[in-house]
């Protein structure tokens, strides 16, 4: 289990597979946070100063969304050992768009109102929280749920957890600097607003896959505290998800690109089909 909840592996398989599906996970990135920029423009036009609101509530949504359509691309490649069209992909996030709305303010609020008194207490539940999207959207379950299932998954690997979460968090902190990204003080509103969402378009993509990796591997060796709910029609639908527990036979292996009865090899003793 230790070497398959290893951090840097998760980390290099989120950069390689941003790179060998650059084309998808992009255009889904760019269609997702292009949407929230042009709501978040018209906001800071028509609202002034309350459009700032709008803006902080949009960029945490389009994270999330982002994140939740990395996870399911992440969970087609575990389970079908291909990648769902764009349009799927947007039609998956979309169809449960408004929870994903609800679990981004509940998210951006909670992290914020306990790192405002105590950094540390943000930081745990900004790790407890981590895995609700990819939970809401592969699991297909609430809000709440999407909540308890990613307290119950990341309080049994709270170091690996960490470590994928402190990555992602210096790899999009540092990487719009490296390549002379970032906005700058004196900036009017609207440019750090645009700026701010290219940077997400570009690298936000690769803290969802590595998210949804993350997933995927907790989910296949730790028992779920939420029973499954039946997910409604869609491209990936009605292929079994790794989580025992849930309807479906468990998988035969980390990457074994199907389900064939109850799991008889160590999960993840075989590379990835996308290695």
């Amino acid at each position: 289990m230790t070497k398959s909840l290893n951090s840097l592996d998760i980390m290099r398989v989120a950069f390689q597979t941003y790179a060998q599906r650059a084309g998808t996970v992009l255009t889904v990135s760019l269609a997702i946070n292009l949407s929230c920029l042009v709501v978040t423009i018209l906001a800071l036009n028509l609202v002034g100063v309350y459009g700032f609101v709008v803006y902080l509530a949009l960029m945490q949504f389009a994270t999330q969304l982002t994140t939740g359509a990395s996870s399911l691309l992440v969970s087609s490649l575990w389970t079908k050992g291909d990648v769902p069209e764009t349009g799927d992909l947007l039609r998956g996030v979309l169809a449960r768009g408004g929870a994903l709305f609800v679990l981004s303010i509940l998210y951006g609020v909670g992290i914020g109102f306990f790192a405002i008194f105590l950094l540390i207490p943000g930081i745990y539940v900004a790790i407890k929280w981590s895995l609700a999207a990819p939970a809401l959207l592969i699991r297909n379950v609430g809000v709440s749920d999407a909540f308890k299932t990613s307290s119950e998954l990341t309080k049994q690997a709270m170091g690996p957890t960490f470590a994928v979460v402190f990555f992602t968090f210096v790899f999009n902190l540092l990487a719009p600097r490296l390549i002379g990204g970032g906005s700058s003080e004196t900036a009017p509103l609207e440019t750090t607003v645009i700026s701010t969402f290219v940077i997400s378009t570009l690298f936000a993509p690769v803290a969802g896959l590595a998210y949804g990796e993350l997933y995927m591997r907790l989910a296949t060796v730790i028992p779920p505290p939420i029973q499954h709910t039946p997910a409604p029609t869609g491209p990936w639908i009605g292929v079994p998800q790794p989580v025992h527990g849930m309807q479906g036979a468990p998988p035969t292996g980390g990457y074994s690109g199907g389900f064939a009865g109850p799991a008889t090899a160590t999960p993840f003793s075989a590379p990835a089909p996308y290695d």
